[in-house]
């Protein structure tokens, strides 16, 4: 059986994390899913290598644009000094939220393919694209989260 650890950080993703234990993990069978939080203003490296198995594929998941931005770099720098390479999956803001988070998300997401072979992006301008424009904002959000997990597994089963 596969292992894989899902990290979320901040806002995104807690959200992401709960969205995982309640509606997608009870359906996987070969691969055991291990979920951790981080906030992004308790980044602790003790913790995080405490709670990280090496043994264990990692995907981080987070929302850019405002403070986790920048935690995730570091949490990034942490892994990579542990060898760990983390699978990285970021969502970009939506562009109504503003120029300056637009901004910091892509400047982020340039940081991290200078340091990473493992970063896929998610954008939320294209959520009205992953089903009925006319539901609920929250379940649209769910398809967006249904979309990452399943990504993950994807990747996980390689």
């Amino acid at each position: 059986m596969k292992k894989i650890t899902i990290v979320g950080l901040g806002n995104m993703g807690l959200n992401f994390i709960n969205s995982v234990n309640k509606d997608f993990k009870k359906n996987i069978s070969d691969i055991e899913i291990n979920s951790l939080l981080l906030i992004p203003k308790e980044l602790d490296k003790d913790f995080i290598i405490n709670n990280i198995q090496k043994n264990h594929q990692i995907f981080v998941v987070a929302g850019l644009g405002g403070s986790t931005s920048n935690a995730l770099i570091e949490l990034v720098d942490i892994l990579k000094r542990i060898d760990i390479n983390p699978n990285v999956i970021v969502l970009k803001p939506f562009a109504f939220e503003g120029k300056e988070k637009v901004e910091l998300a892509n400047s982020v997401i340039e940081k991290l393919n200078d340091s990473l072979n493992n970063l896929k992006i998610f954008d939320n301008n294209d959520i009205d694209s992953l089903g009925d424009k006319n539901l609920p904002m929250k379940e649209m959000f769910t398809l967006m989260d249904k979309n990452i997990f399943e990504f993950i597994i994807k990747k996980a089963s390689m």
